[in-house]
């Protein structure tokens, strides 16, 4: 009966290892998706290209959206929320594990990985001015 139960468990952590790997397969598809809509939405063959990239001016990212929502740049949006969906992905990742290890009730892992996404959480925070 023991062996059954063992079993049991290495299916269902097969199970949610696996539905961690279609998320993140799907996650990333469905990023890149969105970022390439939204780029070529953008494209305008009348006029340069690269004509917007020849001054920089940093702007904070609330600014940034608050500008496309008003312009109605809905492809420049659209690749936006792309790159939001991309970065969002290991701090999902993370945290699906560290509910993996709770589930499995290896707390010492669960709380190294909070703590590894507590880190990701902190420095993406800490990296846009908002």
């Amino acid at each position: 009966m023991d062996e059954l139960a063992q079993a049991k468990a290495d299916a269902r952590i097969f199970n949610l290892e696996l539905f961690i790997a279609k998320f993140l397969r799907y996650g990333v598809l469905l990023a890149g998706l969105l970022i390439f809509v939204g780029w070529m939405s953008q494209i305008n063959f009348q006029n340069d290209v690269f004509a917007n990239f020849t001054h920089y001016q940093p702007q904070p990212l609330i600014e940034t959206l608050r500008g496309l929502i008003a312009q109605n740049a809905w492809g420049l949006l659209t690749a936006y929320i792309g790159l939001i969906v991309l970065i969002a992905l290991p701090l999902s990742r993370v945290a699906l594990v560290a509910f993996v290890f709770f589930a499995e009730r290896d707390y010492i892992l669960a709380a190294c990985a909070l703590l590894v996404l507590f880190g990701l959480g902190l420095s993406f925070f800490l990296g846009f001015e908002i």
